[in-house]
């Protein structure tokens, strides 16, 4: 199977991770800063380009992974590049961003990348696809899904925007709740470190669900003078305070 791949970012390097591990190397990648595709290079495989127009090699697949917001651009500069798949790795954009293609696919996975570190279980970060086309392109298409990770999901830009949503709540804004924690443990001198056995014990309560039977606290408890408590320590604070009131109205509804 003969890849290549445009970008070298986050996502990239997942995908280049994956297929190290099965003895795969890139045909052609481009990356916009010479370093750190020199770099990805290096590490992945593949002749560097600088330009999508310096692309010419014929592969089976092109990856598109790049901003949001570059795929457009990117899908209608490899018009002109000899392949049967192109695919974007977004949560949110349609399949149909990538243009006229035959055949064409998404494939976005449910995990918080980062290049500088691997994932404690990698072949099993759950895959969105979605896919247009022959199929015999498909069957091709799924067997490399299949080499990034056994848990697939085939999803159409709707639900998989509404996945994405979820993710976003599940993962983002709990890792910035974790930051709030930690900036609060800070300012009052603290041990963040004394809370990590309660946050290792709430993120391992996934598995029980439904959560919302799982739920303790002053709030579910509609202990009023606790809650009167945290909100005027918090008084000087108006935007925490309003996210505290958030939650309260939200656990006790």
């Amino acid at each position: 199977m003969r890849i290549s791949i445009i970008g070298v970012g986050n996502m990239a390097h997942y995908i280049g991770e994956r297929m190290r591990f099965m003895d795969l190397e890139f045909v052609e990648v481009m990356g916009r800063d010479p370093d750190k595709t020199a770099a990805f290079v290096q590490k992945y495989g593949g002749e560097a380009r600088k330009t999508i127009a310096e692309m010419e090699a014929m592969v089976d697949i092109i990856i598109v992974a790049v901003k949001d917001d570059a795929i457009a651009e990117c899908a209608e500069q490899v018009q002109n590049i000899s392949c049967k798949i192109i695919v974007h790795c977004s949560g949110t954009k349609s399949i149909d961003v990538l243009g006229d293609f035959s055949s064409k696919a998404v494939l976005w996975p449910i995990f918080s990348l980062n290049s500088n570190r691997n994932s404690p279980y990698p072949n099993k970060v759950p895959l969105v696809i979605e896919f247009q086309g022959g199929s015999s392109e498909k069957e091709m298409f799924l067997n490399f899904a299949h080499i990034l990770s056994s848990v697939l999901y085939e999803m159409d830009v709707e639900r998989r925007g509404l996945l994405h949503l979820a993710a976003v709540f599940s993962n983002n804004y709990i890792h910035h709740l974790m930051v709030i924690t930690e900036e609060f443990c800070e300012k009052y001198n603290l041990p963040f470190d004394a809370l990590k056995p309660i946050i290792y014990q709430t993120t391992n309560q996934v598995d029980k669900t439904p959560l919302r039977e799982l739920q303790t606290g002053p709030a579910i408890r509609n202990d009023q003078k606790t809650l009167e408590r945290h909100m005027d320590i918090l008084k000087e604070d108006h935007d925490l305070l309003a996210l505290y009131q958030q939650f309260v109205k939200s656990i006790q509804k």
